[in-house]
């Protein structure tokens, strides 16, 4: 990273810069490691996006609730901390592990093509993705993709228009 940074300095055709996402889960040496990391963004001046808390609870596969047994908030305590935008929490869910365990198995195809849609007239089914869907992870992730989405775009604005005020 130390070597590729400067390659990427951004143009007024491509107003971005490399970025960062750290992953962490609740436990004070998961924190600890991270910090490093978040200390070597620093040096290197990446950005940081945000901070996620990975294995924050457990996702109930009868109901989805989340049961906090593994600790909760170091994670976003450490964001708050260090002034690092706080992107979510990620709970372990047993229906997500099941639903990839039927994909490396075969049991669940990404892409089903029915004959209508060879023809023309049907439509495309994605039972993975309908099935992904529908898990308590797929929400989740869903907020915090839209969240770095929106840091990134932010970042690309706040660049262009930076590099559109030394242009003139």
């Amino acid at each position: 990273m130390t070597h590729l940074h400067p390659l990427f300095n951004p143009t007024t055709e491509r107003p971005t810069t490399p970025s960062s996402v750290l992953i962490t889960t609740p436990q004070t040496t998961a924190l600890n490691d991270t910090m490093k990391s978040l200390s070597f963004t620093k040096k290197l001046a990446l950005p940081v996006l945000g901070l996620v808390e990975n294995m924050s609870g457990y996702a109930c596969p009868c109901c989805g609730d989340i049961s906090d047994c593994f600790g909760r908030g170091g994670g976003e305590d450490m964001a708050t901390r260090n002034h690092v935008d706080f992107l979510g929490r990620v709970p372990i869910d047993t229906v997500l592990v099941g639903l990839l365990d039927s994909v490396s198995k075969g049991e669940i195809q990404g892409a089903a093509i029915s004959d209508e849609v060879e023809r023309g007239n049907g439509e495309i089914s994605f039972p993975l993705l309908d099935r992904y869907n529908e898990t308590t992870s797929s929400k989740v992730w869903q907020d915090i993709t839209e969240k770095v989405v929106a840091g990134v775009e932010q970042r690309r604005t706040d660049i262009a228009s930076k590099l559109s005020g030394l242009s003139i």
